[in-house]
């Protein structure tokens, strides 16, 4: 569109463009039904896998012309550029009625262990020590386009994080 963002049921819907996606995971509310209709309508377009390292392999496809494109984070293509990986010939388009923020967490094994570990990380992230260095650590890793696009959303996501109130 004008604004540079895919019309995804209509890129979904075109016969010859062929999409690479990670098995079993979730791309947000705003996508995931329009994929699950596409898999209905046309179950040969996309094709998923199961790579062991969280869909790296899903982008060197793409780079290699094997597909011809994949949902990812654009900050991942960022992290890939940084690791001697290069994506410069890789494209980043934003997707429309899907350019709200999305949260990410970390997972823990579902048992005794697990539990308390995610009550420690979210207890020590939930101060305003903690709440900085996620910013720190996350903010320099995206773009400036990205920065300026969600900078106020993630500011009342790091405040709301250091008051302990994350998911207010």
């Amino acid at each position: 569109d004008t604004q540079g963002a895919v019309d995804l049921p209509a890129l979904l819907r075109h016969p010859t463009f062929k999409g690479a996606l990670v098995s079993g995971r979730s791309y947000g509310k705003a996508i995931d039904p329009h994929l699950q209709r596409a898999a209905a309508a046309a179950p040969n377009t996309m094709s998923y896998f199961s790579p062991n390292d969280f869909g790296g392999k899903v982008l060197l496809m793409l780079q290699r012309k094997r597909v011809d494109f994949t949902i990812e984070y654009e900050w991942i293509l960022d992290m890939m550029n940084e690791t001697g990986q290069s994506t410069k010939q890789l494209l980043a388009l934003p997707i429309q009625g899907a350019m709200a923020l999305s949260p990410s967490g970390i997972a823990c094994p579902r048992t005794a262990w697990g539990r308390a570990a995610m009550r420690g990380i979210d207890k020590a992230l939930s101060t305003p020590a903690g709440a900085a260095m996620l910013r720190e650590s996350f903010m320099p890793s995206l773009s400036p386009a990205l920065q300026a696009r969600y900078g106020p959303a993630l500011d009342a996501f790091y405040k709301r994080r250091a008051l302990g109130r994350p998911d207010d």
